[in-house]
């Protein structure tokens, strides 16, 4: 009998079936193509962590207009031309027995399609980009609208690529359905002012109307959202709890409840040994208890046994773990076979954490602006070892 009888049972969102509790945390690789679509090594790195037994993965950051990456060839499912690779990379980790779902964005303020392409950049106010400090245009109602049109082209083309599910990216203060929940970015006063919880989610609820009349329920829809941002005049948790319902009535089949917001330093979002354990909890189990719909828990849940607690108090019914399966792709089955090796998958990911944060922070006293994402893990090492990091 397995000492992980909540981590290991299989679950549900919405329609789909997942094969235990172990969600792979979004980050972005920098290894797709330089058209920004999945390469070998992107299906080698995904097929890896299937293999190794994980429930599902959900990709980094996938743009919905290639012309507006957050990062330099970051993945996109913009055009037709693109759901061909995606398809590929689907199969072989459908061929492991694992789920996998894209993270669907507009990197609005936030995106390179200035640098890169010459495209104006779009917000729900005039904001600065965190990457750049290059400010946005206001977005325009007609602009808005045109943007759901490429959500739900995007969500179309998930489903030809026979993903089995997509996750909406509204969390950490950033990109654009996020600048129009976070309080310090939208200043907006029409319908989507910026001060009125009301007004600030109705893009979210609009991109959700959008997303459904494309695809009704054949897609399940995750929504990543910061439960708490963490830093003042940012949202709330009661006000994200709130929020939440109405999401739900909208078409979310769950919520992937992160925390933070991302600055020009990354502060408050990805988080550091030194920041502690569980950080974003509570927020989930907040809002576990005003819906009915699943909700995973992330942020430093690197120990398997505290995950398993997390599951078995009904905080979550779904954990997200990231650096565990940078350091440990095969963590979940070898927590089916010997449930001591839970300690160390734990050891190795605060490894990793450790020298992250070290690097983090030297780039941060040398370098203003990162020039790569807060998502992105470094290069992947060959064994499940830190030493290359």
């Amino acid at each position: 009998m397995t000492s992980f009888p909540h981590l290991l049972a299989p679950g549900r969102i919405g329609a789909t079936t997942v094969r235990n509790r172990v969600v792979m945390s979004p980050m972005e690789t920098m290894y797709s193509t330089g058209d920004g679509l999945p390469s070998e090594r992107t299906r080698d790195y995904f097929a890896a962590r299937a293999r190794g037994g994980v429930g599902l993965i959900t990709l980094g950051a996938t743009g919905i207009d290639h012309r507006h990456p957050e990062t330099p060839g970051g993945l996109h499912l913009g055009t037709d031309g693109a759901v061909d690779a995606h398809r590929a990379l689907v199969d072989v980790v459908h061929e492991h027995g694992a789920k996998i779902q894209p993270q669907l964005v507009h990197a609005g303020p936030d995106g390179l399609g200035p640098e890169i392409f010459g495209v104006e950049s779009l917000g729900p106010s005039v904001i600065p980009s965190y990457l750049t400090g290059r400010p946005s245009s206001e977005i325009s109602r007609r602009q808005l609208c045109e943007i759901f049109d490429l959500y739900k082209a995007a969500v179309r083309r998930a489903a030809e690529a026979g993903y089995d599910g997509i996750e909406l990216h509204a969390a950490h203060g950033y990109m654009l359905l996020c600048s129009f929940l976070a309080p310090q970015r939208d200043r907006r006063t029409d319908g989507y002012r910026g001060d009125s919880p009301r007004g600030r989610v109705r893009v979210v609820l609009e991109a959700l109307a959008a997303i459904r009349s494309e695809v009704g329920d054949a897609l399940p829809i995750t929504l990543r959202i910061s439960g708490y941002e963490r830093i003042a005049g940012g949202r709330p948790i009661y006000e994200t709890a709130r929020m939440a319902t109405e999401l739900v009535a909208a078409g979310g089949d769950a919520f992937h409840v992160s925390g933070g917001v991302i600055d020009r330093l990354v502060t408050g979002m990805v988080n550091a040994a030194d920041d502690g354990d569980e950080l974003n909890v509570g927020a989930a189990a907040a809002v576990k208890q005003v819906v009915d719909v699943p909700v995973i828990a992330v942020g430093r849940i690197h120990d398997p046994a505290r995950a398993e607690r997390i599951l078995a108090d009904g905080r979550a019914d779904f954990v997200a773990m990231g650096r565990p399966l940078l350091a440990d792709p095969e963590l979940p089955d070898k927590l089916q076979a010997d449930s001591r090796i839970g300690s160390v998958g734990a050891s190795l990911a605060k490894t990793v954490s450790t020298q992250w944060n070290s690097v983090s922070r030297s780039t941060a006293r040398s370098t203003p602006a990162p020039a790569r994402s807060a998502n992105s893990p470094r290069p992947e090492p060959t064994a499940p070892s830190a030493s290359s990091w």
